[in-house]
């Protein structure tokens, strides 16, 4: 070990023994100093929830999120004002299998009028996370998650999930990932809804980029209403490496939340702008083929001129027919796709009617009533 190191150990220790003159409950949970084996400790049993230490370097808050660690804060007296509590719970809410997720229905018709995005104004979501929170824990360590979204090292990347109503940021929260495993860490919400909206959205977008799991941290019953369970500390710890150790990217360009959902967006910044200039081109295809006709027409005189006037407009019909075929099959795919998402889910529990092929009655019936009711009324 370095002189530079020493040092900095001993500062640390110093500063440690100076915070639990002050809270001295801290001395019932483990210390971490900044050099120490993150992954040793997460394996390590009976060590309770919380850790805590004093350094907030953000290479070593990686290493804590890279360890399955959920860096929160609490405030203490004296100097130092706060120390980081790394938790890491006797039981993780986790996501494990992605392809189970559920989305309400009316979650998909709420999306509709709203837009989901990826990364594109992450200090506006940490700014009113504390803003609707308050200087709880997140208000504590915003600078530090701040930082590491600027400077991704240690296989931590740090992301901001925002929903959209028109111009408005209505909802949206801030989570990192580790490999191919998401950690929500906090959110804010603005608009009925629009909470819901996001996480439903965000789901789907990890089970479309290849995520093996969402770790949702601390229990609570919209986690678990949407296909979350506990899992036992040894359990996620196995689970959190073997999915951090898979790559996979969470990207997605702005757009229709719903369309997240159902998968039919782009989910890159340049596929987004690909869809943008296959757009623009037929576009540009259309006014071509009118003013072809417009040209056409100019040119027409007589019988002939009106033999060039129906064939031009005849191009630019057919084009027009075209668009909205195209717009009718998309339109059919997605319900055939909803149709199969809620086969089974009616109003009477999926436990259709059927028809008895001999009276025309439903089955369990025998017709007796309609034929009194017939012969009653000949009489």
């Amino acid at each position: 070990m370095s002189t530079a190191d020493d040092k900095q150990k001993a500062v640390e220790i110093a500063t440690a023994k100076a915070v639990l003159r002050y809270s001295p409950y801290l001395a019932y949970r483990p210390f971490l100093p900044s050099e120490c084996f993150v992954d040793v400790l997460a394996g390590s049993e009976g060590a309770g929830d919380f850790c805590w230490c004093v350094s907030r370097d953000t290479g070593f808050m990686q290493r804590l999120c890279y360890g399955g660690f959920l860096p929160i804060a609490t405030p203490v007296r004296g100097k130092l004002r706060s120390v980081v509590l790394p938790k890491l719970h006797e039981e993780r809410c986790v996501v494990t299998d992605l392809s189970r997720l559920r989305v309400s229905r009316s979650c998909r018709k709420r999306a509709r009028k709203l837009e989901f995005s990826v990364d594109t104004c992450f200090e506006a979501v940490l700014d009113k996370c504390v803003e609707q929170h308050g200087m709880n824990w997140i208000g504590l360590l915003a600078k530090e998650f701040l930082d590491m979204y600027r400077h991704p090292a240690h296989g931590v990347r740090m992301h901001s999930i925002e929903v959209w109503d028109g111009d408005d940021l209505v909802a949206g929260e801030i989570g990192w990932a580790c490999g191919s495993i998401y950690t929500s860490a906090t959110g804010f919400t603005r608009e009925s809804g629009a909470g819901s909206v996001q996480l439903c959205a965000l789901g789907c977008l990890l089970r479309r980029r290849g995520f093996m799991a969402w770790d949702f941290g601390m229990g609570m019953q919209y986690k678990y209403d949407m296909g979350a369970q506990d899992v036992p500390r040894p359990a996620f710890v196995a689970l959190f490496r073997k999915a951090r150790a898979v790559a996979t990217t969470l990207e997605c360009a702005r757009a229709n939340a719903r369309d997240v959902i159902d998968g039919t967006h782009a989910q890159t910044k340049k596929e987004g702008e690909q869809q943008e200039g296959e757009e623009e081109g037929e576009g540009k295809e259309g006014s071509g083929l009118k003013q072809a006709g417009a040209k056409d027409e100019s040119m027409g005189e007589g019988k002939e001129g009106e033999k060039v006037q129906k064939a031009a407009k005849g191009r630019v019909n057919e084009e027009a027919r075209r668009r909205k075929r195209e717009k009718r099959e998309r339109r059919r795919q997605e319900r055939m796709r909803w149709t199969r998402e809620h086969a089974g889910k009616g109003k009477d529990g999926g436990q259709a009617v059927t028809t008895s092929a001999d009276s025309g009655t439903p089955d369990g019936g025998d017709g007796a009533g309609d034929e009194k009711k017939k012969k009653k009324s000949v009489q």
